[in-house]
């Protein structure tokens, strides 16, 4: 039985799984249905940002030969009322048949305070896409996320 979700709510066609584990016991999935073609995964918990932080963000992916679509990892960047400023995302490229690191830098928009995560899947409507260990940490060392193993038996989540 997977582990229950703590702080995220799956979209449409994410499901948990041990097919799609790279560490740990479980991965995120996500098979297409012909017809849904974009879905999140998104945190219920924000983190603290700056205007100008860098915050250097991966994760691994992994799909079926019959797979089309993008994979993405960012985040929903809000100021300190709450206000939506931007989003910014890292995406997958290709259909890589091997787990395979995605990495990339986003900069914080002026006036933000905080930031949700979300994993995304736009244009996925065939084949299986896999998601697991992604982390991001801000210039300087500043962990934010470290291996988001929400999905994991060997939950390790966020630190300050």
């Amino acid at each position: 039985v997977p582990p229950t979700l703590i702080a995220w709510t799956l979209g449409a066609l994410w499901q948990i799984s041990v097919i799609c584990a790279k560490q740990g016991n479980y991965g995120l999935q996500r098979v297409g249905n012909g017809i849904t073609a974009d879905s999140d995964v998104t945190s219920t918990v924000s983190i603290d940002v700056s205007p100008g932080d860098v915050l250097y963000t991966a994760f691994w992916a992994r799909a079926s030969l019959a797979a089309n679509g993008t994979i993405s990892l960012g985040f929903a960047f809000y100021d300190s009322v709450g206000t939506l400023l931007s989003s910014s995302f890292i995406n997958s490229t290709g259909v890589p048949v091997n787990w395979t690191q995605f990495v990339g830098n986003i900069t914080a928009p002026p006036f933000a305070a905080t930031a949700i995560p979300i994993v995304r899947a736009t244009n996925h409507t065939t084949g299986l896409w896999c998601v697991d260990v992604v982390y991001s940490v801000i210039a300087g060392g500043n962990w934010k996320l470290s291996m988001l193993r929400h999905y994991h038996s060997n939950y390790v989540g966020y630190r300050g």
